[in-house]
């Protein structure tokens, strides 16, 4: 009887021990449970950084070279310009002239305007007003133009040459001009001139200086 008494206390000993156990076994697989959700929860509400890595190449700018400051130098701190030249060319009556001459500018007047004075190899000559504009290029080339007033002188007319109305034409000019050192700069120029008894039209070549 003792020992069938003992037996049975035994087994409630048991069963309440092992009840207890999987009691704490099922709270802390709960507890684990809620941690790893929590966690889960905290790192869905961070957003997710994304390394993105662009493999095209660059493309090097273009660099669009501008000579705007090669305009002749005289335009921004200089007074006067002076050009000589030869030059070569034909008359309307067929006529082959070779000239010697100069350009002369004053870039401080409020109009740009240039004198020419020109001999051939005749004995005539001839002498210009004209205005003169400068062009902005994209190139070591600088062009310009100018649009005036010529005078051909006569030799034989002396000094008639200046009350005569006759001698009085146009002139018309394009030309470029290429900066070497500055203020020094090469100069091309056609120039055309037009008058009541013939027209002429000359290529010169020359240097111009910048004072």
């Amino acid at each position: 009887m003792k020992r069938l008494f003992s037996l049975i206390f035994y087994t409630i000993v048991l069963l309440i021990s092992a009840t207890a156990f999987a009691d704490k076994k099922h709270s802390l697989g709960e507890s684990l449970d809620q941690s790893i959700a929590i966690e889960e929860d905290s790192n869905t509400d961070k957003p997710e950084k994304m390394f993105e890595y662009d493999l095209t190449p660059m493309k090097k700018p273009k660099m669009e070279r501008s000579f705007k400051k090669q305009l002749h130098p005289s335009i921004f701190t200089k007074n006067y310009s002076f050009s000589p030249h030869l030059g070569v060319g034909y008359s309307s009556e067929e006529l082959q002239y070779y000239s010697l001459g100069f350009h002369y500018m004053n870039f401080k007047t409020e109009w740009p305007l240039e004198y020419s004075l020109d001999i051939n190899n005749k004995g005539e000559g001839n002498f210009s007003i004209a205005y003169k504009s400068f062009f902005v290029d994209k190139s070591p080339w600088q062009s310009h133009a100018r649009i005036g007033l010529n005078l051909y002188m006569d030799p034989d007319q002396g000094f008639a040459t200046v009350a005569d109305i006759d001698n009085i034409g146009a002139n018309l000019q394009y030309g470029w001009e290429k900066f070497l050192s500055p203020p020094i700069s090469v100069r091309i120029d056609i120039d055309l001139n037009i008058g009541q008894n013939a027209a002429i039209a000359m290529l010169n070549f020359g240097y111009s200086w910048a004072h």
